[in-house]
């Protein structure tokens, strides 16, 4: 309630880095060929790094 009454229940010391992103996509319809998996994962691909980007964080494989 102390949040709704524009009171700050916690600070922003207590807030960690993430440790992981998701970017996660069901799909609507059935790939019919390599190449439209290849497009969709392309863009999630690309979603996953924008993410990244926005939270300044890196990726180690």
């Amino acid at each position: 309630m102390k949040d709704l009454e524009g009171e700050p229940t916690i600070g922003f010391e207590d807030i960690k880095p993430k440790k992981g992103i998701a970017t996660t996509r069901s799909f609507d319809i059935m790939m019919k060929t390599k190449e439209e998996l290849r497009e969709r994962i392309s863009t999630f691909s690309t979603l996953a790094g924008e993410k990244l980007r926005s939270q300044n964080s890196n990726c180690e494989l």
